[in-house]
């Protein structure tokens, strides 16, 4: 059995040089990518995993190199909602693209690009204008003190506050490195 631990080999923690990445490439098209021991041990400077891990998420012709589509970015957003941060799963979803960049591409549409302070507000209006059309049913319907006690209550389930009569709305902030 292949293990990690039964080659000891100093480990080089730099990135990989262009000659390494060259060396890797052809060994792989030699001997195939079901020989690892044996493409291993013609990259001395290098462990087994560094050199699987550089061949199938960098290396690979399977490796998906494109720009990011919007569809792709919407995908991913909407997916965290259901996965979380378990990013091998996204995998399946994202052919050709590793754990580690659809990871990277969160963050950096989340941390960077404000992507959650967009939707935050475009959930805000539309929110704001559905409260606003169901405030004028109701009132026509029960009049206006039971209205403000049905939106009051629903406010307060969803950790929003209202200030009643001014039909204002306020998310409660939350900071940049906030998770859902």
């Amino acid at each position: 059995m292949l293990s990690f631990r039964s080659y000891k080999v100093q480990r080089n923690r730099k990135l990989f040089s262009n000659k390494e990445d060259e060396r890797l490439k052809a060994l792989v098209a030699q001997y195939g990518e079901e020989n690892w021991e044996l493409i291993f041990s013609k990259m001395k400077t290098r462990n087994l995993r560094q050199v699987k891990e550089r061949w199938y998420n960098s290396l690979s012709e399977t490796v998906k190199k494109e720009k990011w589509t919007d569809e792709e970015d919407d995908l991913l957003l909407t997916l965290y909602d259901t996965h979380g941060s378990h990013w091998k799963i996204y995998e399946k979803y994202f052919i050709g693209r590793a754990s580690y960049c659809i990871r990277n591409r969160y963050r950096s549409l989340t941390c960077r690009k404000g992507i959650k302070k967009k939707h935050m507000k475009e959930i805000q209006q539309q929110l704001k204008k559905t409260i606003q059309h169901s405030q004028r049913v109701e009132q026509n319907v029960n009049g206006e003190q039971q209205n403000d006690k049905k939106m009051k209550g629903f406010f307060d389930s969803c950790g929003i506050e209202w200030e009643s009569r001014t039909e204002i709305i306020h998310f409660n902030e939350c900071q940049e490195d906030t998770v859902f």
